[in-house]
């Protein structure tokens, strides 16, 4: 059977390159995979709510509406979350909830199982942050929600000159310390750490 030719080629090729090519522009119309520039703005993350209890935050457990009520109660949240509070054989999660929400839990935990009836209130003390050493303004900074080194610093109005960007100190709370490389947070997230209240972040001066 003689086949029919165009330029050399059969017929049945050029069938199978109009259909490739009509699969291919319908696909770039609607129901396509959709490609986005890099250069296409993403939405900003939300930082999280600033009234929610966090690590290290210092709270106080105030009670009322019982004859003889129990001493106020203050301590500071645990790194793993939860305080414990008088007459509760359980430390209670308080990390992610608002002085509210803990304050419902609380109520649930001790009415009616240990009281009958008491009053209650959470009030956190103030949060704050300190920087110091090489920055363009050092000293005590208000923790507002969810922060990270670099945010610290730039509340700080960032690094000086004479700043080791590589070898930052920050400290914790109850006393841990780690080295922060500045250098390294700017040019990827992931190196960046979180902060918490209490935290020192410290920017020592370089050798040279």
């Amino acid at each position: 059977m003689k086949r029919s030719l165009k330029n050399g080629f059969p017929w049945g090729v050029y069938a199978l390159l109009a259909l490739f090519l009509t699969l291919l522009i319908s696909g770039c119309g609607g129901g396509g995979v959709r490609t986005v520039s890099p250069e296409t703005p993403t939405a900003p993350v939300g930082r999280a709510n600033p009234d929610i209890l966090t690590e290290g935050d210092r709270i106080v457990i105030t009670y009322s509406g019982i004859p003889v009520p129990p001493v106020p109660h203050a301590e500071q949240i645990r790194q793993d979350g939860t305080v414990q509070p008088p007459f509760l054989t359980e430390p209670v999660q308080a990390a992610g909830l608002t002085t509210g929400e803990f304050r419902q839990r609380l109520m649930a935990l001790y009415v009616p199982s240990i009281f009958t009836r008491i009053s209650l209130t959470v009030k956190a003390e103030e949060r704050y942050i300190t920087i110091d050493g090489e920055v363009n303004a050092p000293g005590l900074y208000p923790y507002i929600g969810t922060m990270t080194v670099l945010d610290g610093i730039a509340s700080a109005r960032g690094l000086n000159n004479f700043a080791n960007k590589k070898r930052i100190r920050v400290t914790r709370a109850d006393g841990t310390s780690m080295i922060f490389n500045y250098n390294k947070a700017q040019e990827d997230p992931k190196h960046d750490l979180p902060l918490y209240p209490g935290d020192l972040i410290n920017a020592p001066r370089r050798l040279y």
